[in-house]
């Protein structure tokens, strides 16, 4: 894998360097976003230097065509607005291949721990288009299926578990990403750490950066011996640290909903 991802990496590094390409790498993909006025250049260009260097394109299905304002990618639908705006959701096709898996599972009654574990990953990836952690309660769930087991029934637990992911999923909204503001983003970073013999007590904070007027805010606090248990699932400190680390952005948000609403 990690050899694959440096051969990949070359290659986005060739495309930018002799072919003036804007494009990312996801393993085997390259997403390539261009203005409108240059996007079909770009687009032969990529074409041209990926034939060059022996790639065969795959074709089929009308797959290898000039870029538009609305295109699947990875599973994502995206369209650029004229407002300007980017709309982002799953695709439909992914989200009937997820259920379609779930209702062959449902039929038979039994799935192994690797079938859930690669329905589990389709999730997730579908899950990241969304805002929120709307999935976290689910995946608590599957995450518990052993992914080396053989087949096993298929528990209430774990039905309800996908069903409800596939209602909440449903029913997500498409996120709206307005590109009109030109401000640079506020950066925030966080950590968080158990400290002391036996993880004691544990701490957490961020600062947040304005780069644009270099506003800096900081916070800090010690975990309470309540939340700590809480968080730790009654004690389970291997669960700890990773609750810790995402604490400081909840409070991020809190303070911004603060923010909003009451000043």
């Amino acid at each position: 894998m990690h050899g694959f991802n440096r051969a990949s990496r070359a290659l986005n590094h060739i495309v930018h360097e002799f072919g003036g390409v804007t494009t990312g790498t996801y393993f085997d993909d390259f997403p390539t976003v261009a203005p409108k006025i240059l996007a079909r250049k770009m687009y032969s260009r990529m074409v041209r230097l990926m034939t060059l260097l022996g790639w065969k394109l795959k074709k089929k299905n009308n797959s290898l065509k000039y870029p538009t304002d609305s295109f699947g990618c990875l599973g994502v639908q995206v369209t650029y607005t004229a407002e300007p705006r980017i709309v982002i959701a799953n695709t439909k096709k992914r989200l009937e291949c997820i259920e379609e898996m779930y209702e062959q599972m449902k039929e038979k009654q039994i799935a192994s721990g690797a079938e859930i574990a690669a329905l589990r990953g389709k999730m997730q990836f579908s899950n990241a288009q969304a805002f929120g952690r709307i999935g976290a309660s689910a995946f608590h769930t599957l995450n518990k299926v052993d992914a080396c087991s053989g087949p096993r029934w298929l528990s209430p637990d774990v039905r309800e578990a996908i069903e409800w992911w596939l209602d909440a999923i449903s029913e997500m909204p498409q996120r709206n990403m307005d590109v009109s503001d030109r401000r640079p983003p506020i950066l925030i970073y966080s950590d968080g750490a158990c400290e002391g013999e036996g993880w004691t007590h544990c701490t957490y904070g961020a600062v947040m950066i304005d780069p644009e007027d270099g506003t800096v805010e900081a916070f800090g606090a010690t975990l309470g011996e309540d939340m700590q248990w809480n968080l730790s699932e009654g004690g389970q400190k291997q669960q700890l640290i990773g609750q810790v680390e995402i604490l400081p952005m909840v409070a991020c948000r809190i303070i911004w909903l603060v923010d909003v609403c009451f000043v």
